[in-house]
């Protein structure tokens, strides 16, 4: 008998045992259509994903690693990844070393992407679960995995959050940021996590993927408070076609900020606002105030630095001879004729700070408070998971209207 005979056998035997160990580790995952503990709807989420990555996989490549790559669960409302999206990724990575060690998991970079043949992403967001007598409104947390060599989605899991009290704060990068990041790719992934198995994920996120990888690098470095290495990365994806983004230039900006840069950060913050107005034509602004009031929160770093960006955004606004409308928000608390009251009053308040810079504001603008009619979270708890909807957005219009 030949030794290329009895090695041939050998992996016959070794594939077969691998196929039965796996039929029997990707046993149907019953999808909860009520909400259920928060940990035990992710630990349900890993297993089923990774659970389906090995369904996909061919004989030849269930003999080596898995490599799985996580695009961090963003929040579908505002773009921002929240704390509660590390929460998600350490149990991720905990059911990784625990029981699928022959996967490879990593948040994505720009160094493991490559070298990637999945990746997980998802969404959270706060939304009606109609489902029970009287609707109330839940955490829905959906995911999916993408194979990124045919780019096909694989797999999805969708899942209702009992509890009511997530830490929806943002992660240092995006409470930092002047404003709100939403982009279109955010856009694109909704459409990949409502899209059926089996399709190709839609072409806004696939191509980014590169790019964005790189920016997650620089974002967690700034997350850990290495602004060198982030501000590097940050200028690297400048240089590319493909990073003129305003999470480039908004990490650029912080950085900046961190490091002492002003003139730099002045700069970055300008490109911002242009790639905003150009992306949105809106700039949805991160002003914090006092609760209950038209007043921005008493700290006299923040006020400086909002004094800064009204200087900015007037001048720009100024040097294009356009219009433009303040609109202000506020969360769900209180009454709706209180709230559109006090939205209104917060929205004239940064039109009169404005005015300095902006001598014929009065021409220009318009200005509205829609209360909490357009919430983004609506939770009401008027802390930092809710901050995107105590904001004050400005809208470009035609000068004639």
């Amino acid at each position: 008998m030949s030794r290329k005979y009895i090695f041939f056998k050998h992996l016959i035997f070794y594939n077969v045992c691998l196929i039965l160990l796996y039929s029997c580790a990707t046993q149907k995952v019953e999808l909860s259509q009520t909400p259920i503990p928060f940990d035990s709807a992710v630990r349900t989420m890993v297993h089923h994903l990774f659970n389906e990555i090995r369904n996909d996989q061919n004989i030849f490549e269930k003999l080596g690693q898995i490599n799985v790559v996580l695009d961090p669960i963003v929040d579908a409302s505002s773009g921002e990844i929240v704390k509660v999206s590390r929460q998600i990724e350490q149990i991720f990575f905990e059911e990784n070393q625990k029981n699928f060690s022959d996967f490879a998991f990593n948040r994505m970079t720009s160094q493991n992407l490559p070298d990637a043949q999945y990746v997980i992403n998802g969404l959270i967001y706060f939304d009606e679960y109609k489902n029970a007598k009287t609707p109330k409104k839940y955490y829905h947390l959906s995911a999916s995995a993408i194979n990124l060599k045919n780019r096909k989605k694989i797999a999805e899991f969708s899942v209702w959050i009992l509890e009511q009290d997530l830490d929806y704060t943002p992660s240092p990068f995006y409470q930092d940021s002047p404003i709100y990041l939403k982009d279109k790719r955010i856009e694109s992934l909704k459409i990949i996590v409502e899209s059926p198995i089996g399709d190709e994920a839609d072409e806004v996120y696939y191509d980014s993927l590169d790019i964005h990888a790189l920016v997650i690098e620089a974002e967690t470095f700034y997350e850990q408070k290495d602004y060198q290495k982030a501000l590097t990365l940050f200028q690297k994806a400048q240089k590319r076609p493909d990073g003129q983004l305003m999470r480039t230039y908004a990490g650029l900006y912080e950085t900046y900020v961190k490091l002492g840069q002003k003139d730099k950060a002045t700069k970055a913050f300008g490109q911002l606002l242009i790639l905003s107005l150009k992306e949105n034509n809106k700039l949805n602004i991160k002003f914090l105030f006092d609760v209950n009031s038209p007043e921005f929160i008493d700290d006299a770093g923040l006020i400086k630095e909002y004094m800064a960006w009204l200087q900015m955004i007037a001048q720009y606004f100024q040097e294009n001879n356009q219009c433009f409308q303040i609109a202000g928000h506020c969360s769900r608390t209180g009454t709706a004729a209180y709230n559109d009251k006090l939205s209104l009053s917060r929205a004239l308040t940064v039109q009169k700070l404005m005015q300095a810079y902006l001598p014929d504001i009065m021409q220009r603008t318009t200005v509205v408070g829609k209360g909490f009619r357009e919430n983004l979270v609506g939770i009401g708890t008027d802390d930092a998971r809710d901050a995107i909807d105590r904001r004050v957005e400005i809208l470009v219009m035609n000068c004639s209207q």
